[in-house]
Formats: C-alpha cells, sequence, structure tokens
C-alpha cells in the first residue's frame, strides 16, 4: 500500500497547494474503480504507482464520480470496511481493513482539495 499526493500546478508547473491520502483510502479509490472510470471518461491513465496530471476541465467530473462513490460510505459512519487490495509471494490475498468514517472524511478533504483547483483554474498534479 502506498500514499497517494494531489498538487495544484500554476501555468509552469510550480507548487501551490498539496493534498496527500492514507495508504488505506488510496487504496480503496482503486479498489472500487475510482481511477479506473476516470481514466477511461478523461482518455488518459490515472494508474497506480503513476504520476498523471488532472486537466481542469476535467475536474468536474473527477468531483462527479468521487461524490458517487462517496455516498457508498457515508451510510453508516463506523462500518468496518475490508478490501483485498493485492497479493503476497505465496498468492495469499492482502487485505486492509479501515472504517467508512475514515475514508468519508479523506474522501471530502479530496472532493474540497479538487473543488480548490477547479476554482482557482488550476490543473491537478496525481501522483498515485
Amino acid at each position: 500500500m502506498h500514499k497517494s499526493y494531489f498538487m495544484w500546478l500554476q501555468p509552469g508547473e510550480v507548487q501551490v497547494q498539496e493534498l496527500s491520502l492514507s495508504n488505506e483510502v488510496s487504496e480503496w479509490l482503486f479498489h472500487v474503480g475510482y481511477w479506473r472510470h476516470i481514466s477511461s471518461e478523461h482518455t488518459l491513465q490515472y494508474e497506480q504507482y503513476e504520476e498523471e496530471v488532472m486537466p481542469r476541465a476535467k475536474i468536474p467530473s473527477a468531483i462527479e464520480k468521487l461524490n458517487s462513490v462517496a455516498q457508498e460510505v457515508c451510510g453508516s459512519e463506523a462500518a468496518p470496511v475490508r478490501f483485498t487490495y493485492g497479493w503476497d509471494a505465496n498468492r495469499q490475498p492482502l487485505e486492509c481493513i479501515t472504517t467508512s468514517e475514515v475514508i468519508s472524511v479523506e474522501l471530502a478533504r479530496l472532493r474540497e482539495f479538487f473543488e480548490g483547483a477547479q476554482a482557482s483554474g488550476l490543473d491537478l498534479y496525481c501522483q498515485l
């Protein structure tokens, strides 16, 4: 597992603000297909362990999909969330356990970050 990092980019790629997500929420976004959906919609490849720039024109659709996946977990604030995020050398599943509350809080932070970039007319650097 590893964290995801996001930065607002000024023209000329000068960093102005950044946000990181926990290992668990970063993996969960891949698990639920968030980045696969964004990749297909944006015709860019947002892949795990890769970097990509999300153009400002694509941010509204990323926010819309983020709202959609957030609704899936916001119903029960402290419910445990368990998912497989990979396999070990013996092909045994690696599982992550977190809570819907942790996911909801981080998704709200990510949504606010995306909205801030959109309002400022900035592209987003994504290190997934």
